[in-house]
């Protein structure tokens, strides 16, 4: 295998050390991949196993697929970004604080340093199980090493040194079996169940919609929002449909 990936990098002329950026990659388990992990794909990334880069722009397909930033189209039973805008086809889907899988944790590789408190996420996803924000149950290990960020908000502008988690806002569209989200501006479709911190739009569910803060429509079997306007007993299970705003 060690020979065959050093004639593939000689035959399309690809320095893995030296490459500023390359427009194909592919990868059998970092560390052995074609260029290395700190290098920018712009093109086609092909995943034996598992890949993982700084940034993928274009189509990353494969079994295992892994970035920090991520402007593609994936598709693979597993897809995983930091920071996403595009679309993600698999069995399990995530995006925002995504590391790892299982034991294997890739450290963040990117030049950048990740100290936003709020990160946009935006696109599609479509699989089994699909998550923004590392809000699911399944979610992978969070990568939050950032060092503490302490602010004021208006609420506690009495009180100093108030910490501050980060945020994840999507913009898009989930659908599959059970999709999870931090504040989702878009639309869930879950045949089991959609779950979010906040929701700014629709929810649609064959068994439950839970949403801690609802500005929209929740259609589902039990649907439960923490800030409906119906009376609070109703509100925590209301059959077929729920709204708030």
């Amino acid at each position: 295998m060690k020979r065959w990936m050093i004639a593939f990098m000689a035959l399309y002329g690809l320095e893995a050390t030296a490459a500023d950026w390359t427009p194909l990659q592919v990868s059998l388990c970092p560390p052995a991949q074609l260029v290395r992990a700190q290098t920018p794909v712009y093109g086609l990334r092909l995943n034996l196993l598992v890949g993982y880069n700084a940034e993928v722009a274009g189509l990353d397909l494969g079994i295992a697929s892994f970035a920090d930033d991520v402007t593609a189209v994936q598709v693979g039973l597993m897809n995983g970004a930091r920071r996403f805008a595009g679309i993600q086809v698999g069995l399990a889907n995530f995006a925002g604080g995504c590391s790892g899988i299982g034991e294997i944790h890739f450290p963040p590789v990117s030049s950048v340093t990740d100290t936003d408190l709020s990160v946009r996420l935006r696109g599609i996803q479509i699989g089994l199980f699909n998550d923004f924000g590392n809000k699911g149950p399944m979610s992978l290990p969070n990568e939050e090493s950032i060092p503490p960020i302490r602010v004021t908000t208006k609420r506690e502008s009495g009180q100093r040194g108030v910490p501050t988690q980060r945020r994840y806002d999507y913009s898009g569209i989930q659908f599959g079996v059970a999709n999870f989200a931090d504040r989702i501006r878009g639309v869930q479709i879950g045949t089991l169940v959609n779950e979010a911190d906040e929701v700014h739009g629709l929810q649609i569910a064959i068994f439950k919609n839970y949403a801690r803060v609802l500005h929209g429509v929740q259609i589902g079997l039990i649907n439960i929002a923490g800030n409906g306007l119906i009376l609070p007993i109703i509100d925590q299970g209301l059959p077929i449909i729920n709204a708030a705003f």
